[in-house]
């Protein structure tokens, strides 16, 4: 088990719900982003994403 997990979840909850405060009508760009190509890994190569701030 990593060490870091915890802090890394921790991490991500934090960012992810600060993003979605900021920016609630965040979306994506693409339908379908192309994934990696990796054995090891199953993610997108990248996500763009449209970020609109929420409305003052």
């Amino acid at each position: 088990m990593c060490l870091g997990a915890a802090l890394a979840r921790a991490e991500l909850e934090i960012g992810l719900s600060t993003l979605f405060a900021r920016f609630p009508r965040a979306r994506r760009v693409e339908p379908a982003p192309p994934r990696l190509g990796s054995v090891f890994i199953n993610s997108p190569a990248a996500l763009p994403v449209h970020l609109e701030p929420a409305a003052a």
